[in-house]
């Protein structure tokens, strides 16, 4: 594989996995420090969860179009196709848990990001090993 084809899968690679720690942070901050409630409106929490489904579907996106570039390298295997499963099952989740506050939903989606992170960790780890022995 030439060097621009790695250039390009790890820097999606490397956004993806920046973009999934800000959604965590996001997602915690949430969660935990905030302590979202989908009845109750403040603009803290607003602001926050708008910005965490902005950058989801930014994911989503991003996870989508990883797999269309990722594909002429046959470097990741099926590893960008369950990223961008475990994102939208995350995504999913997070809808749920956004309406109604369901405590099952929000497990699900921090399992689903779970998935993702562990994915798109060893596609990083993959596109470096790759790169570094010209595979």
């Amino acid at each position: 594989m030439k060097d621009g084809k790695y250039r390009i899968v790890e820097r999606a690679v490397t956004w993806l996995l920046i973009m999934l720690i800000a959604e965590f942070v996001l997602g915690t901050l949430l969660t935990t420090v905030i302590g979202y409630n989908p009845h109750k409106h403040s603009a803290v929490q607003t602001t926050i969860l708008v910005a965490h489904i902005a950058l989801g579907v930014g994911l989503m996106f991003g996870s989508f179009a990883h797999i269309l570039t990722s594909r002429s390298s046959h470097l990741l295997g099926v590893k960008p196709v369950i990223g961008f499963l475990s994102i939208a099952g995350a995504f999913s989740s997070g809808v749920v848990a956004a309406k109604n506050g369901n405590n099952a939903a929000v497990l699900l989606m921090a399992l689903f990001f779970g998935v993702g992170i562990v994915t798109y960790g060893l596609s990083f780890v993959a596109v470096k090993v790759a790169k570094t022995h010209k595979i």
